[in-house]
């Protein structure tokens, strides 16, 4: 079995480490026609080729590449179909660079950034929250509800990155406080439309809403029984 995979994910290594026979394919190395198969390969990523290059891939699988090969920007085109997302509503403003990792690049501004900046950056309202998840999503099944455990008086315009904060796992995911917003609901029809082998959303919540900010296709997971949530979803297909 192959894992298709970003060079340097630590996600698709730890499956290598657990799923005996299985190899990292990274993505952007381009496989031969034929060589990956939807059904028993595990995608973390998508190389450049089309679907029929894939055995047995679904008919989204063209609409998932785009998605997938699109910055941080048109990523968040795609999410404002489906999901409430932080939009452009007035100062302060939280600037970003098209393509980042973590909390990388986190600029918060006063005043809309010049045009000639779109062409590296991207812009929104700063979403105020008093809550931080990450939702992982396997085969369309909720896997993993983490929260982010934030230093105290952590102020509301820095990332809240590993510098200032960490993930636990809720237990009790189901009756957490995100069953009071729309989320599971718009998640359905995105599920439908991307139907992603694995697929993490960051999302904010305050006051019984939510706003996704962005998705992860191959998020840091270091807790050993989260990774083995995870293997094991991976691996039932069913």
């Amino acid at each position: 079995m192959y894992i298709v995979c970003n060079r340097g994910s630590s996600l698709a290594s730890s499956l290598k480490t657990l799923v005996s026979g299985s190899r990292k394919l990274f993505f952007r190395k381009r496989p031969r026609r034929g060589w990956l198969d939807w059904n028993t390969d595990l995608f973390l990523s998508f190389p450049a080729h089309p679907r029929t290059w894939v055995r047995n891939a679904p008919e989204q699988y063209a609409r998932m590449v785009a998605f997938f090969r699109a910055n941080k920007l048109g990523q968040w085109r795609r999410l404002d179909e489906f999901f409430d997302t932080p939009q452009l509503a007035g100062p302060p403003y939280v600037v970003r660079p098209l393509r980042h990792f973590g909390g990388a690049g986190f600029e918060m501004s006063e005043t809309l950034p010049p045009p000639e900046r779109s062409a590296t950056h991207y812009w929104r309202s700063l979403w105020k929250r008093n809550r931080e998840y990450r939702l992982i999503y396997c085969h369309g099944k909720l896997v993993l509800t983490l929260l982010k455990r934030v230093n105290e008086d952590t102020p509301q315009n820095v990332a809240w990155n590993h510098g200032v904060s960490h993930f636990v796992t809720v237990t009790d995911p189901i009756n957490d406080r995100i069953k009071n917003t729309t989320f599971f609901d718009d998640v359905k029809p995105f599920l439908e439309a991307y139907p992603f082998h694995f697929i993490a959303f960051d999302l904010l919540y305050r006051k019984k809403k939510y706003a996704v900010v962005e998705v992860n296709f191959s998020p840091g997971v270091t807790i050993p029984a989260n990774q083995l949530k995870i293997k094991e979803a991976l691996l039932c297909r069913t």
